[in-house]
């Protein structure tokens, strides 16, 4: 009766076109609950049960409390709907959340700096859920006019109605009382000294994952709670040995010869270690490329799931370009098993480029239904990228963190783990640690080289990396850094190396000197392929598929074939980088063992222009001075050793100090979301050294096409309406966009149409090569 009574009561309107505020209110509670009862119960050692009771109910409940102004309710039943400062609820509705979470913590918190302090927590998850978490320095103090708009707010409130509310929660405030408050700012809001005290003294992590948390749990329900009646939940149990029955379905069980022999060993060892796991939850995979790693990695993830009583697993790729080939893999094993579709709740893609597609039993969601859901990872295995995961994990942004709360209770596979810049292994260590070791967190490390970002103690090792590599010898790596090159000296290298081989690989530093080589040594072999992140995604995928069908091929390319990239050559010749890169490049060559061993050659090449070698372009001096020693001794390396080689240089790493790595981890415990010169906004996972800009090439009538319904959208007056259809296309656009850094842009620049530079099919002579990508000079500057 009292929730009838409540619905009759309050009028409200809280979305377009006439969401009741009431009901989108309780809905977001509802959420947030069911959030927080699916987290695992040791976030009570970061905060005690009752208080995260008590801020999660008020935190969901009063977030949008400020839409109860005049002003408010007049803009969101208008036909312009043009905002105003008096209009803006936020503000409001985070002071009215801070006094109302203040007084219902008194009576259970006897230190009045720490109810402060949690108000304080509910104040900031409930002023930003609009926007991005900020430095709480900037919303301690109120300015007179922001103080002045409040006032202005609270007095077009109906009085009735806040109290009727203030009843219905059991809370002991009245409309008046908060009034007095309001009259009394900034005084009853009097929190800076308790504050900056705070965040200049607190040297733990334990506040940034509550507010973070909190934050992310709110934003996640008032997002799905506006736009989603119902959210799906998977109804499909994982079987623990799903993998085991797949792998004999494809036959991979029956050992043909050594090689599988060894890599069938490789997966019986990491999976059976399950039963060995004691109290420990980081663990690696450390195996040579073409062990298997993936499904190993996948198959221990999902035991885990059931052993541990876990609720998702988070398998983390390096680059985009990787992901679809593993989801693929992925999708269809669970699609032979299981004899039935998979749908989005039980396996999931999320990366900036994936198609926007929700699908639960037979309904299919609408894009930003669609949107909604796999940005919030509504599943149970989610296939995501580094960038994905850390910007989470340390992140400030709305978008991102909308996850932030699924990361607990998971399982995060990290495959290519290597991939993770060096000046970050220290914040993320200490995150992934904290994040594994107090929130019931599982951590699978997989690698061919495994780096030292946490501590070896705390790390369980599923498998005798040793054994495996002695008993593989399918590569030599051949050391020829003792003199540099310049590019004519490397054509006659390669050349001279390259006698009696079918399948070559050339992989060079940069875009300007690998085309050239190109362009020099094309004529000289048979199936000649070049790539480059100057060649559109969809030209670059057709090249690699040609590839892999023939028999006889010579490809040179930029470091794009790094890891993931299913390539296998007899002979590979490798420019100067750091270690993990050339053993991560030294897995194309002989990777399936079906041959005898191959050759890697590792050379310096210089630029004769500047007199400086073409590696320091892109890696640290200071990581491939510790590759040169670590090589230096010896003119040759087989397989087997390499294993000991990326020890000795991760060993030497481990000295590496960060100074941006240990900052931001500062800023992390000091709450910097932004506002600083390491706040968590700096953190960015790729550093693009330069600024780069999207050019469209329109290469084929499919991108014409496309092309075509891209210029359409401009018709399309409703934002929201424009925003769905853009998505609906975004995934086939971004197959003809590539990002030209401006040096190279402003050589030659196309022009820019709706906000995008534009090649035509008409211009493609002049501005984009279809061997080896943008021109950097225009055919018709040449003439």
């Amino acid at each position: 009766m009292e929730s009838e009574y409540i619905y009759s009561k309050i009028k409200w309107i809280s979305h377009p076109p006439d969401k009741k505020w009431i009901e989108h209110s309780l809905r977001v509670e509802e959420l947030s609950k069911k959030f927080l009862k699916d987290l695992p119960d040791c976030i009570n050692v970061l905060l005690p049960g009752e208080v995260w009771q008590i801020l999660i109910n008020n935190i969901s409940f009063f977030h949008d409390i400020g839409k109860g102004t005049k002003y408010f309710q007049d803009y969101i039943v208008s036909e312009n709907k043009v905002k105003t400062e008096l209009s803006n609820h936020s503000l409001l509705s985070s002071l009215v959340t801070y006094w109302i979470v203040e007084k219902l913590l008194e009576p259970i918190i006897k230190d009045s700096n720490l109810i402060k302090l949690y108000s304080f927590i509910a104040f900031l998850v409930v002023r930003y859920h609009h926007g991005d978490l900020q430095n709480p320095k900037t919303s301690i103090l109120l300015e007179q006019n922001q103080i002045s708009l409040i006032r202005k707010q609270w007095e077009s409130i109906d009085k009735d109605v806040i109290n009727l509310l203030l009843n219905f929660r059991n809370v002991p405030l009245s409309y008046d009382e908060i009034e007095m408050r309001i009259k009394t700012l900034p005084e009853s809001f009097k929190i800076k000294k308790v504050i900056i005290k705070f965040l200049i003294n607190n040297k733990r992590l334990d506040y940034y994952f509550i507010i973070n948390i909190l934050y992310s749990i709110l934003i996640d329900a008032d997002k799905l709670a506006a736009g989603l009646n119902f959210v799906p939940e998977s109804n499909i149990e994982i079987p623990e040995n799903i993998i085991d029955i797949y792998r004999e379905i494809k036959g991979w069980i029956e050992s043909k010869g050594f090689f599988d022999k060894l890599r069938n060993d490789a997966y019986r060892e990491v999976i059976n270690s399950v039963e060995d796991i004691d109290n420990k939850n980081i663990f690696s995979i450390q195996l040579p490329t073409g062990f298997g790693k993936t499904f190993a990695s996948l198959s221990f993830a999902i035991k885990l799931l059931n052993k541990k009583g876990l609720k998702r697993i988070i398998y983390c790729l390096p680059f985009t370009s990787i992901i679809d080939q593993n989801y693929y893999e992925i999708q269809n094993m669970f699609e032979t098993v299981l004899k039935r579709e998979v749908d989005a709740t039980l396996l999931l893609k999320h990366h900036h480029l994936s198609e926007l597609f929700f699908k639960y039993e037979d309904k299919e969601y609408s894009y930003s239904e669609s949107q909604l859901l796999t940005e919030s990872w509504h599943s149970k295995v989610i296939v995501t990228t580094f960038v994905q995961l850390f910007h989470t994990l340390i992140g400030y942004k709305n978008r991102a963190l909308k996850k932030f709360h699924r990361l607990l209770n998971s399982v995060i596979i990290l495959d290519e783990v290597q991939s993770i810049p060096i000046k970050y292994w220290k914040v993320i260590g200490e995150m992934l640690s904290f994040l594994s070791g107090n929130l019931n967190c599982n951590i699978i490390l997989v690698t061919a080289t495994q780096p030292k970002i946490l501590p070896e103690e705390k790390v369980l090792k599923l498998a005798n990396s040793e054994k495996y590599f002695k008993s593989i010898n399918r590569t030599h790596l051949k050391i020829n850094i003792q003199n540099n090159m310049n590019v004519n000296q490397l054509v006659e290298y390669v050349k001279a190396h390259s006698t009696g081989k079918k399948k070559i690989i050339v992989v060079l530093n940069t875009i300007k000197v690998s085309a050239d080589f190109y362009s020099k040594t094309k004529n000289s072999f048979k199936n000649a392929y070049y790539l480059s992140s100057y060649i559109i995604p969809k030209q670059r995928l057709e090249i690699l598929r040609h590839i892999n069908r023939l028999d006889e091929y010579y490809l040179v390319s930029t470091q794009i074939i790094e890891a993931g990239v299913n390539l296998d050559a007899d002979i590979l010749f490798r420019d100067f980088a750091t270690m993990d890169s050339i053993n991560q490049v030294a897995g194309r060559c002989n990777r399936f063992n079906m041959k005898s061993a191959g050759e890697v050659h590792v050379f310096k090449l210089e630029d004769n222009e500047r007199g400086r070698l073409v590696a320091s372009y892109i890696y640290d001096k200071s990581l491939l001075d510790i590759t040169e020693k670590t090589l230096i001794d010896k003119t040759k390396y087989e397989e087997k050793e390499f294993l000991y080689l990326c020890d000795c240089y991760y060993d030497k790493l481990s000295s590496f100090n960060s100074i941006e790595s240990e900052k931001i981890l500062d800023s992390i415990r000091k709450l910097k979301y932004t506002d600083d010169d390491y706040a968590i906004s700096t953190f960015k996972l790729i550093d693009e050294n330069y600024e780069k800009f999207d050019v469209f090439i329109e290469y084929d009538s499919e991108a014409e096409n496309i092309w075509g319904r891209y210029c359409a959208l401009n018709e399309i007056k409703d934002f929201w309406k424009k925003r769905e259809e853009y998505l609906k296309i975004k995934n086939k656009l971004q197959n003809y966009i590539i990002s030209v850094n401006i040096k190279d842009l402003e050589l030659n620049k196309p022009p820019m149409v709706n906000g995008i530079y534009y090649v035509s099919r008409n211009q493609l002579e002049e501005y984009y090569d279809t061997e080896t990508g943008y021109k950097k000079i225009s055919s018709a500057s040449i003439w």
